[in-house]
């Protein structure tokens, strides 16, 4: 277990809690088919940025994530296809929101890094910036599980800040 004395989750231990919570939380989608067309579903982008985790972001992930980000605080949605690196196309209907807990979980995960400083620090803020757009977009459905459990952790990375 590692001890993080600076960034958005100093004095806690890692990595066993983010990677138990992503684990388990991946267990549930991994069996989502391979789509290897310029499109693919947001939640095959999701889980890419999972395993990615704890980082560092690079190339196609990189791009995606900031997409993603930018996407979800401009418009508090995101879409069901993902064109690589540029969010939804023309006509793609909004992520169902049984895949909210993956993307919630998602960016928490990357806000809750272990050593977050300089331009990573920079990454984990848009990313907690994103998930509490995103937890505020669920909160109005009835079907997003966890969520409390994701409040409570967002305000846990936002607490020490």
């Amino acid at each position: 277990m590692t001890c993080v004395t600076e960034g958005p989750s100093a004095g806690r231990s890692y990595p066993s809690r983010v990677e138990e919570t992503l684990a388990a939380v991946l267990a549930d989608f991994r069996d989502l088919p391979a789509d290897h067309s310029p499109d693919e579903q947001t939640a095959q982008v999701l889980i890419r940025l999972a395993e990615a985790w704890p980082g560092p972001l690079e190339g196609r992930d990189l791009c995606d994530f900031d997409a993603l980000c930018r996407e979800l605080a401009v418009t508090g949605s995101l879409p069901q296809r993902w064109i690589s690196g540029r969010g939804k196309g023309a006509a793609s209907a909004r992520l169902p929101s049984e895949y909210w807990r993956l993307l919630i979980t998602v960016l928490l995960a990357w806000a809750d890094r272990p050593g977050a400083s300089g331009e990573e620090f920079g990454l984990a803020m848009k990313s907690l910036n994103a998930a509490l757009c995103a937890i505020d977009v669920a909160e109005g459905w009835a079907d997003v599980e966890g969520l409390p459990e994701l409040r409570a952790w967002s305000e846990g990375i936002l607490e020490p800040i």
